[in-house]
């Protein structure tokens, strides 16, 4: 009777333990399973565990028409679809619901901490935590629709945006032409004046100044008009500099007997100014405009033939150093400075030969970039400090050129 009564317990533990060390094959969702090679244009399915009406996606089939097979494995693959991860080492756990949470190495899943195993309306309720996660970062790329990239990003894509055919001729185009018309013109070389589009003539900046400090003097108490009269008196300061390019571009014109051409952006500010001196000097003045739907357009001191537009900034650049035999920075804000890293870092590293550097205005300069710094905090040479000067005027921007490099000549 012992063992009648003790048997059938010993047979059902039996049964379970070999129905638990079975391998087991759960079904993944539809949109989970493996797709084959005709499948590959399929849009890429918004993750299941995210409320599709908690959150303002992007249209998921929008830029997501060329997605190619993924270099995973197969048994993988089978759990790509699931959540949008970029894959290390990870680890499976199961869920009582017999659903598959896939979490990173360090047991954290894609979008913050670990979610808890759970099931039923303990899981709506991690949803809801993920989709509240996601969901500013879905509104930030609500407009450029970079969801869809992002999706083919992680879904295994190996293509990478490219420039189409009309595209890279148009960029070649701006490259060679301005060249091209500048030998035909008999420019053999010119100075590039670099500097800020918004700096105002004196005379403007201080006939605005005299009609801001009226007005202020009329309305003490108005907020507005007191920060009109700061932003006045800061333009009739900083006016010194355009006087100082414009002063510039005369030297080079006289000094160099108009054999030097003095070349800018071809816009306002420091750029007219000293397209403005070499031009009333009776030199030649270069323009490199840039288009764009918030500045003015080219100045009207530019020697006919010699205004160049472009669409791309790269292309501009480039030829606002080619041909150029010194370059004078004057202030100037995140252009300027994009202008001046790309021509010390060129220099530095040996891609494009040295010219003399000038940096106009010591107090600006100072004020704005600690050089010394750099040094010794150690992330540029010592000698790279001699790349540049810095000087206060055109005259000493002039002489400091022609120590170095008789420009000149």
């Amino acid at each position: 009777m012992k063992t009648q009564t003790h048997l059938p317990s010993k047979i059902w533990a039996f049964f379970i333990v070999t129905f638990l060390a079975t391998p087991r094959v759960w079904a993944l969702p539809e949109a989970s399973q493996t797709r084959d090679a005709t499948d590959e244009i399929a849009p890429v399915t918004i993750p299941l565990i995210i409320p599709q009406d908690s959150l303002t996606l992007p249209d998921p089939s929008i830029n997501n028409t060329e997605l190619l097979e993924d270099s995973i494995s197969p048994s993988e693959r089978e759990l790509s679809r699931t959540l949008p991860v970029i894959e290390t080492k990870q680890k499976s756990i199961k869920t009582g619901a017999n659903q598959t949470l896939r979490q990173t190495k360090d047991g954290k899943t894609p979008f913050g901490p670990s979610l808890p195993v759970q099931t039923g309306q303990t899981l709506k309720k991690s949803e809801k935590e993920v989709a509240k996660t996601l969901a500013p970062f879905a509104h930030s790329l609500k407009e450029s629709n970079a969801l869809g990239a992002l999706s083919r990003l992680m879904d295994g894509a190996k293509t990478f945006p490219v420039a189409d055919i009309g595209e890279g001729e148009r960029f070649a185009r701006e490259i060679e032409d301005a060249p091209k018309e500048i030998n035909k013109q008999g420019v053999a070389a010119s100075i590039t004046v670099f500097g800020s589009a918004r700096l105002l003539p004196q005379t403007k900046a201080r006939d605005a100044h005299k009609k801001a400090l009226a007005l202020a003097r009329l309305n003490p108490d108005d907020k507005n008009v007191q920060e009109a009269l700061k932003l006045a008196r800061q333009n009739l300061q900083m006016s010194k500099y355009y006087e100082e390019a414009y002063r510039f571009g005369q030297i080079v014109a006289q000094k160099s007997g108009g054999k030097i051409a003095v070349a800018t952006g071809g816009g306002p500010g420091i750029m007219e100014a000293a397209n403005r001196g070499a031009y009333e000097a009776g030199g030649i003045s270069i323009g490199h405009t840039i288009r764009l739907p918030h500045e003015e357009a080219s100045n009207p001191y530019i020697s006919h033939g010699l205004n160049f537009l472009y669409d791309d900034f790269a292309p501009r650049k480039m030829n606002l150093r080619r041909g150029a035999v010194a370059l004078a920075f004057f202030p100037g804000g995140f252009g300027t400075m994009d202008e001046l890293f790309e021509t010390l870092t060129l220099i530095q590293t040996g891609k494009i030969p040295r010219v003399p550097i000038v940096l106009v205005g010591k107090k600006y300069w100072k004020q704005i970039l600690n050089f010394e710094n750099f040094s010794k905090m150690g992330v540029i040479s010592p000698k790279d400090l001699s790349l540049f000067k810095i000087v206060d005027t055109a005259d000493e921007a002039w002489a400091a050129l022609t120590a170095e490099e008789n420009v000149a000549q």
